[in-house]
């Protein structure tokens, strides 16, 4: 096999990598250290907060939330997300500890890696300087250590394309080729279980394979795709012996699609009609919950892979129905993408990286990367193209890298922008840019006007890359409102308060930072500024049943809780209180919290078999709630059901075993 002459590799070219390494480490241990300041290290959220219950619970063997949460019964049901990036994590919690820094450690080595694979990979299609380029953007650009503090996965995709590609390149020259065919399959499959859109590139892939490894591409490609496959039909197959239910992968399909494709979206948002704003993971839940009460039907009838179909099918409609506008937001999803602005989905990235000391002082930003990715394919297509007889190794890997690149591309324009989806093509865009670089440094580079045009481009497609072509505005409400949910689970109310309260200074009608002010003031046993915090948020929002069955709290426990009021003023306000739980249901019959709290006040008052009603009603919609069996099992022992009250505190145990409370209760039963 023949190659295409490039710049001999300069004596100092390992030197200039070991400089890279040792610059993104500084870089990355110097972002550790600040990061280690922040609630989010300690405290997840969002969806690095379902990624950690979830690894946990793979980990431990022990199921329980944090934070108010709902608990999703990943155990129970089929996974919701692919689970490629939990059981990762769950591996490192397995051999070092639930300790926040080892995952960091860990995925910021896998960084380092990745520069190493993107250098290898560089330097063998198009040259030293090509490797040294994608090196550079491996190690030094800021969103691989950010994404590398995050638990949610990013560099771990970014790592696995990039061996990818590197397994597949040595299938054409490797005297083992088999076992690169075999450990392209693995990275493959895995990365499928990380990141189900890379299907249309896998196949791509194997229709590479075909063409790269003729005569006798057949069998690698098969053998390829056998192992992609296998992976998911391992996933499909733990997916329906849990649920009994055909679930390829995952339940988010639905959730994905439909966010991205309804008269309300904009590309950007996540709202669904009928639903309303689609939160974090933990909600999936109650989303089932809401449709269920939506379409009339009974709780508990819809279960995980059908409230899937029903939304894949609802976005489906929408845009046979709406092809017009699934063709606007499909540009302007691709302006997004290409564009400079950090488009949020977990956390507002814009802010992260301008409030980092570390980050922000890197001055690479998105327009580098995507000019490269934007130069490199032009100069593949337009000047590797006349080499392609030859079949040199460089052509057969920018073909590669091409249709990886762009397969990717496009797989991620039918769901909502969002910045994290972007980072596992930046790789590719160094690496295309490698091929320019190393092609305008050839010896055979373009000459005269040629040389000026594509000399030019750089700077041009730079500029360009800056523009904004369609609005978009970071949003500073939601990352002092994602710091302040941070800082409240980790224990912190006062900076917890700070940051709500700058979310409302930045938007008054933040509805959601004045509810959880609310709570914090619940949490500080100061129920009466509570109560005046949720009537400010209902008298702009009526509709709203979280707060008001939080309001409900906030006049119980007046009512309870010394300084006590007189004994008929605190039956009245128990009274104020239950109404407002039963409008809470009104407005959603599916609050368990809601019909726990007004259980609990209906034993109060002295109406046990009402607040017996009211537990079972949350547990028909929540079957496994604990905060809700504890109470059941209370209440039954009150009334002298010990048998109903064991099978409460049992049920507990199965669910979350060595739960202390269930066990001090269960103990202390009469005949335990």
């Amino acid at each position: 096999m023949t190659r295409k002459k490039t710049l001999k590799p300069a004596r100092w070219e390992p030197w200039a990598f070991l400089l890279i390494v040792v610059l993104g480490a500084g870089l990355r241990l110097g972002y550790l250290r600040e990061l280690r300041g922040t609630p989010e290290y300690s405290q997840p959220s969002i969806d690095a907060a379902y990624h950690h219950y979830w690894a946990r619970g793979l980990a431990t063997g022990r199921w329980y939330v944090t934070g108010g949460r709902e608990d999703p019964q990943v155990n129970l049901h089929p996974y919701y997300r692919p689970p490629g990036y939990a059981f990762f994590l769950g591996g490192i919690y397995r051999v070092f500890g639930l300790a926040p820094l080892a995952p960091r450690l860990v995925q910021m080595l896998l960084g380092l890696l990745s520069a190493l694979l993107a250098w290898r990979l560089g330097r063998r299609w198009f040259g030293f300087p090509a490797g040294l380029l994608a090196a550079a953007g491996l190690g030094l650009y800021w969103a691989f250590t950010y994404f590398e503090g995050e638990l949610v996965g990013v560099s771990s995709t970014v790592l696995l394309l990039l061996f990818l590609l590197y397994g597949l390149d040595r299938v054409l020259d490797s005297p083992r080729r088999w076992l690169w065919v075999l450990a392209s399959g693995v990275a493959g499959g895995i990365l499928l279980l990380f990141r189900p859109n890379a299907l249309l590139s896998l196949l791509l892939v194997a229709a590479w394979l075909v063409w790269a490894a003729r005569p006798r591409g057949r069998a690698p490609a098969a053998v390829f795709l056998a192992v992609v496959i296998g992976s998911l039909l391992a996933v499909t197959w733990r997916n329906w012996r849990v649920a009994g239910e055909f679930v390829p992968l995952a339940t988010n399909a639905g959730i994905s699609i439909g966010v991205a494709n309804n008269d309300q979206s904009d590309g950007t948002t996540h709202t669904i009609p009928g639903i309303g704003d689609v939160g974090t993971p933990f909600d999936w839940p109650a989303v089932i919950r809401r449709m269920e009460r939506t379409r009339n039907l009974p709780p508990g009838s819809l279960s995980h892979g059908q409230a899937s179909s029903l939304l894949v099918e609802q976005a489906r409609d929408w845009i046979t129905s709406h092809p017009g506008r699934f063709l606007y937001l499909l540009g302007r999803k691709a302006l997004l993408f290409w564009g400079p602005a950090e488009v949020r989905n977990i956390r507002e990235v814009y802010f992260a990286r301008r409030f980092s000391p570390v980050l922000s002082r890197i001055p690479l930003s998105f327009p580098v990367p995507a000019a490269l990715g934007l130069l490199g394919t032009a100069w593949l297509l337009l000047r590797t193209r006349r080499r392609r007889r030859e079949k040199p190794l460089s052509w057969q890997g920018g073909v590669l890298v091409l249709l990886v690149f762009w397969s990717y591309f496009l797989s991620l324009l039918p769901f909502a922008a969002a910045a994290r989806y972007r980072v596992p093509l930046v790789p590719l865009m160094f690496l295309l840019g490698g091929a320019y670089l190393a092609g305008m440094l050839a010896r055979d580079r373009p000459r005269g006007p040629a040389f000026v045009f594509w000399l030019a481009a750089a700077p041009v497609l730079f500029l360009l890359g800056n523009l904004h072509p369609v609005a978009y505005r970071p949003s500073p409400e939601k990352w002092h409102y994602d710091r302040g949910l941070a800082w409240t689970d980790a224990g912190e109310l006062n900076p917890a308060a700070e940051e709500f309260q700058a979310a409302l200074n930045h938007c008054p009608d933040f509805y959601r930072a004045a509810n959880n002010l609310g709570n914090i003031e619940m949490f500080r046993r100061r129920f009466r500024e509570a109560e005046e915090l949720y009537r400010q948020v209902l008298a702009r929002e009526p509709n709203l049943a979280r707060t008001r069955s939080n309001l409900g709290n906030a006049i119980y426990n007046q009512a309870v809780n010394p300084p006590l009021p007189p004994p008929e003023r605190a039956q009245e306000m128990i009274r104020e209180a239950i109404g407002h739980y039963r409008a809470a249901l009104q407005l959603r019959p599916d609050l368990v919290e809601a019909h726990n709290n007004l259980g609990v006040a209906l034993i109060r008052l002295g109406r046990p078999e009402e607040g017996i009603k009211e537990y079972l009603e949350a547990l028909r919609y929540r079957p496994g709630n604990i905060s809700t069996l504890l109470n059941l099992g209370e209440a039954l022992a009150a009334r002298g059901d010990v048998s109903g009250a064991r099978d409460c505190y049992l049920r507990i145990l199965s669910l979350s075993p060595g739960h202390p409370e269930a066990a001090r209760r269960l103990a202390a039963l009469p005949g335990s």
